[in-house]
């Protein structure tokens, strides 16, 4: 959608031939595959500084999510762990060199992609509710830091539910009818969006 609105994209993803090959269909005058591991910063400030003069950085889009399902008894420590640095660390290492660069170049747009359990607990998903948890945290705070140094830049999360026809989602029927409000989306709309824009007046 961006890049068929005339913008140049960068398709940062661990699967660096899955970039590779949807930046081959877009076409590579206007994608550039990169790969990210989401949780390093060192990939975060390589993949910030790809078009670092000629086009300047104005949109982030941080959807990097990873679930590992078990119960609080059986889950390990590291799976715990992974989860915080793949979905939490790595969205507030994204945030934290985007708005470095939108400051530079006189603002910008941050959506950060996230679960709607960050507002609601889940049986055997302590790991990726924390870390959904920690993504619309970090979110927020970013916002009111943007807002308070009167930058020119949105920083938002999507809270998303099971969106329909996505059959590998841990999330069951049995689930949303016993929790009717976290009902499944269609691929149109989007379980919650936060904030209502923080701006500077």
């Amino acid at each position: 959608m961006l890049a068929a609105a005339g913008a140049s994209v960068v398709l940062a993803d661990a699967d660096l031939a899955r970039a590779a090959a949807l930046a081959s269909e877009l076409g590579s005058d206007v994608a550039t595959p990169v790969a990210l591991n989401p949780a390093l910063e060192t990939d975060w400030e390589r993949v910030v500084d790809v078009r670092p003069t000629t086009e300047p950085l104005y949109l982030l889009v941080n959807a990097a999510q990873t679930l590992r399902v078990g119960t609080i008894d059986t889950l390990d420590a590291s799976a715990f762990q992974q989860q915080l640095q793949h979905n939490a660390l790595g969205a507030w290492l994204g945030m934290k060199h985007a708005i470095g660069a939108m400051r530079l170049t006189g603002g910008g747009v941050i959506i950060n992609v996230t679960s709607v359990l960050a507002r609601v607990g889940a049986d055997a998903c302590a790991g990726y509710c924390a870390a959904a948890r920690g993504v619309l945290m970090a979110t927020k705070s970013a916002a009111l830091e943007c807002a308070r140094d009167k930058l020119d830049i949105i920083v938002s999360a999507v809270l998303a539910g099971r969106i329909d026809g996505d059959a590998e989602h841990f999330l069951t029927a049995k689930y949303y009818r016993a929790h009717p409000q976290y009902r499944r989306t269609r691929w149109r709309q989007q379980s919650y969006f936060w904030p209502p824009t923080v701006r500077h007046t």
